[in-house]
């Protein structure tokens, strides 16, 4: 089946997002403020964690000539939403958020920074996703 084939992909994918998304928080409030952080601060720690036995999967999907994996990965990061790419290769971290479904109308919790999860959240029967907050989406 072929989710059991990519579910060691999804596991890795998981943790080294929650380690990046770590990474790009520490650095931009590393002075209790945001500031935007340069990828040259970024790519060294990714990419000793990736070259580590547990993400060889990953590695093996996110393989880009021109880029090391750990650039690859902020790519899609920042494409997924979950990191702002700005110019000249710096990076902000992005709040959590809630995004309505088109067809459902239901919520769904999008990023969650401080790496704490629940299983489901629901708030008002509407309310699906990963993390703490949108619960006060009673607006």
């Amino acid at each position: 089946m072929l989710i059991d084939a990519w579910e060691n992909i999804i596991i890795q994918f998981r943790q080294i997002k929650r380690h990046a998304l770590s990474l790009v928080h520490f650095y931009a409030f590393e002075d209790y403020k945001m500031n935007p952080v340069h990828f040259q601060r970024l790519i060294p720690p990714l990419q000793r964690l990736l070259k580590g036995r547990f993400f060889e999967d990953l590695r093996n999907v996110m393989k880009e000539e021109d880029q090391t994996e750990a650039q690859s990965l902020l790519e899609l990061l920042s494409g997924l939403g979950e990191i702002l790419k700005l110019a000249n290769g710096y990076y902000l971290p992005l709040p959590p958020r809630c995004v309505e479904l088109p067809v459902s109308k239901s919520l769904v919790v999008l990023s969650n920074p401080e790496g704490k999860e629940r299983q489901v959240l629901r708030v008002r029967q509407r309310l699906y996703g990963r993390g703490q907050s949108c619960s006060n989406v009673d607006d």
